[in-house]
């Protein structure tokens, strides 16, 4: 199983993909998209022209994404690009002309550095048919309907975060991410518009601890509950950055901005190349928890899913089989550890219990694969 689960994070490998006139496996590499193309010719220019180096398929190494997934390149100044630390942002309210150029270049610079799970996006339905038009469904880009809903949600990030930070001894999200690499948490970024009176209050609560929690709170607009705020004119430069000891080095920058349909475009190469567009994406995006391989007991060799005790072959495998009854004798049938059902709705059962996060798309392809094959294969197929 850790095997099928690692394989399935070869995401970048040649995919499998459904197309006329039969299934079958395509090795043609799609033509990039006109912003992907335009950002893939400047990522090219800045690499060493004299082949001293390999150029890296990413800009920062997978461990860097998993503990700091908002650090992030976000303007320039002169020849000079301007890092910051996203949450340094929560609680400013950003007031201008391009504001929303810039808050699309915020949360699709996130996604694209943050692994997958390492960060996610909060909006109301408006505001997100605002910035970005068209998006299809996406994991890490979470939709409620109001901003009311938005702030319960981030109240249940809050509570759940706070035990998990007790639960661990860390006093910050950041601790937390560096004390348990092999558990990411997500960096949350909150995207406001106007706020109801009545929320006033209860939003001021939530951005008072906000960072500490990994969750950055940005408004689009000015706004009672904001501690800082930055002016921007029609080309994104700041033309006023308030309080001076937090955002006060993005004065006289020059902020990156995205229009809409170049982030859409972007997004949506994020998603495919994490395989977030799963069509069973319902059933598995829940919170079960991870089943053990032996409930009760240690793991041992014997994987079979076959009863040792018959030879009766004709044996109608639908449903896992449920655990031997409790006798004194011991007699009953022997249980099945791992059933795998694969005609019609794919799904796999330890123990009678489904699993159901912790398998990509692929991985489940693979792991069918492999069972239907059990002569094995090569590294080519």
């Amino acid at each position: 199983m850790a095997a099928t689960i690692a394989l399935g994070r070869l995401r970048r490998r040649h995919a499998y993909r459904y197309r006329p006139p039969r299934p079958g496996r395509t090795l043609v590499t799609e033509p990039a998209r006109p912003t992907i193309h335009h950002l893939r010719q400047a990522a090219t220019a800045n690499a060493p022209f004299d082949g001293s180096g390999p150029v890296p398929a990413m800009p920062v190494g997978e461990e860097e994404r998993i503990a700091e997934p908002g650090r992030l390149d976000v303007a320039s100044r002169g020849d000079e690009i301007v890092t910051i630390e996203l949450t340094d942002l929560s609680g400013v309210a950003l007031d201008g002309p391009g504001v929303d150029d810039l808050a699309r270049a915020l949360m699709t610079a996130l996604l694209v550095r943050a692994e997958p799970g390492a960060a996610e996006v909060l909006l109301a339905d408006d505001l997100a048919e605002r910035l970005l038009p068209g998006l299809a469904p996406d994991r890490a880009i979470r939709r409620v309907a109001t901003t009311d809903q938005a702030a319960r949600a981030v109240e249940s990030e809050r509570v759940a975060r706070s035990r998990r930070f007790e639960a661990a001894g860390a006093a910050d999200a950041a601790q937390f991410r560096a004390e348990n690499p092999e558990n990411p948490l997500p960096l949350l970024l909150v995207l406001l518009d106007a706020l109801p009176a009545e929320s006033l209050g209860r939003w001021s609560a939530l951005v008072a601890d906000a960072p500490r929690l990994g969750v950055c709170v940005v408004s689009l607009a000015p706004s009672p509950i904001a501690t800082g705020q930055l002016n921007i004119d029609a080309g994104r430069r700041v033309l006023d950055a308030t309080p001076a000891d937090r955002v006060g080095a993005l004065l006289g920058v020059q902020l990156f901005g995205l229009r809409a349909d170049e982030a859409t475009e972007v997004l949506a190469a994020v998603t495919e190349a994490a395989h977030q567009d799963d069509l069973d994406e319902d059933v598995f995006a829940t919170n079960a928890t991870v089943i053990p391989l032996r409930s009760g007991g240690s793991s041992t060799d014997d994987f079979s899913t076959a009863d040792p005790s018959t030879d009766d072959a004709s044996e109608p495998w639908l449903e896992p089989s449920p655990p031997p009854p409790p006798n004194g004798n011991g007699d009953g049938p022997a249980e099945r550890p791992i059933s795998v059902r694969m005609f019609g709705h794919f799904e796999v059962a330890v123990h009678g219990e489904l699993v159901v996060t912790g398998l990509r798309s692929r991985a489940r392809d693979v792991f069918a694969w492999c069972l239907l094959r059990p002569e094995g294969a090569t590294s080519d197929e």
